[in-house]
């Protein structure tokens, strides 16, 4: 059976229809395996449909190229065309969204598809582009020579690994589960952190925890100096998925020097110890000088 090329740009236009259909839909709401489907059709249209109206329009005749070649200039092509196209899309400064992606792409296919179609009008029949559909596999197999074997077997390697790649990938993955644990400063910014202070003075460390594990969750944070001396803890601190907490640990460095290392870690009931940890450096001057100021450059670190 063979297909001449209007009635290939008409099954291409129905499988268009159809996946804008399917992209219009929420992909919560189909079910399987319309998401699934939805994006290999939306790869495969990418892929393929810009580029093969092109080179229809850029090669009319049957004689141009052979069918192989045309496959290849369509992914070719299609590769070459659709980055212009967002970046026309961007210039004019509506948005790279679906619609004017949708309404760019179709408008060019479309365009190609009027010029293929009125070069191909002009030829004579036995010259025109068309498809040919033949159910003799063997007889087809047989015909092609060894080089043409080759390069027809790489090309369904590469389209099934294209079509299993986009099935996994399309695949509902579960949400990425972890917890925010950060210092700020007394803005409840996370920017100027302490640097500085008295040896024996109190000073308040600010913290934030949000819990973004999907189900409810205890903390405990502990500060330490060095390696070994505990400084302070509090908790426990009990968190829903998706709830924030923000308070102060106060800690006192006795001795005085430069480039103290205090840690912080955040420890989550049910999870090794420590979950989270956070580093600062202090300058701690002896008892009796100048008050130093509690904000500094960021000195904190994960």
């Amino acid at each position: 059976m063979k297909l001449s090329l209007a009635k290939t740009f008409l099954i291409l236009l129905v499988a268009g229809v159809f996946l804008l259909t399917l992209i219009a839909m929420d992909p919560l709401g189909l079910p399987e395996p319309l998401p699934t489907l939805r994006f290999v059709l939306g790869i495969l249209f990418i892929l393929l449909v810009p580029g093969f109206s092109l080179q229809a329009a850029l090669f009319p005749r049957r004689a141009d190229l052979d069918p192989l070649a045309r496959v290849a200039f369509s992914i070719g092509l299609s590769i070459a065309v659709i980055p212009p196209i967002f970046l026309a899309i961007n210039a004019l400064g509506v948005g790279v969204q679906f619609l004017p992606v949708a309404a760019a792409i179709g408008s060019f296919v479309v365009l190609c598809a009027v010029v293929a179609l009125v070069r191909r009008r002009r030829l004579p029949e036995d010259e025109k582009t068309g498809m040919t559909i033949s159910l003799d596999v063997k007889g087809w197999w047989s015909s092609q020579d060894r080089i043409s074997r080759w390069l027809y077997s790489i090309l369904v390697v590469a389209l099934c690994t294209a079509a299993i790649s986009a099935i996994l990938v399309s695949q509902e993955r579960p949400d990425e589960h972890f917890t925010e644990f950060y210092i700020l400063d007394t803005q409840g910014l996370s920017e100027d952190y302490p640097r500085e202070t008295i040896a024996g003075a109190s000073i308040d460390i600010n913290f934030g925890i949000t819990n973004r594990e999907g189900e409810f969750s205890q903390y405990n944070i502990v500060a330490v100096r060095g390696e070994e001396q505990a400084l302070a803890n509090s908790g426990p601190i009990s968190l829903a998925d998706g709830e924030t907490w923000q308070g102060k640990l106060t800690i006192v460095l006795a001795q005085p020097g430069d480039g103290q290392k205090v840690e912080f870690f955040l420890e989550r009931i049910g999870s090794p110890w420590p979950y989270r940890t956070l580093r600062i450096w202090m300058n701690v001057d002896p008892a009796g000088g100048t008050t130093p100021t509690l904000k500094g450059t960021p000195g904190a670190s994960l």
